[in-house]
């Protein structure tokens, strides 16, 4: 299964979808499609991550990598509709803001 789809792509702004497990094994997938999308001039990316299963912090810092390269050619990147599991690490992690833009909040758990 391929973990990251190109959902839509319209003037500097790429849309995708990843699914499944954001681990060591899928982490530099995603990261390397992330990077071909900014190589071909798309530097705002949005990610739906209503599909993600699992993340641990090798996904994370592939989302977090491919953020900050976005981030150098005056793009970004965005998560939209993550996965409880994937707001559950970005919460942990404190990176709600950064992430999604969504102010964070005290972590209770």
């Amino acid at each position: 299964m391929n973990p990251i789809e190109v959902v839509l792509t319209s003037g500097s702004t790429a849309h995708v979808a990843v699914a499944g497990d954001l681990t060591l094994e899928t982490g530099d997938v995603i990261l390397r499609k992330l990077s071909n999308l900014l190589d071909r001039g798309y530097v705002h990316l949005v990610v739906d991550g209503s599909g993600v299963s699992f993340c641990d912090s090798t996904g994370l810092g592939a989302l977090l990598r491919a953020r900050a390269r976005a981030s150098s050619v005056a793009g970004g990147l965005t998560i939209r509709a993550a996965s409880p599991q994937l707001q559950r690490v970005v919460r942990l992690a404190g990176l709600q803001k950064l992430l999604t833009g969504d102010e964070a909040e005290q972590v209770s758990e």
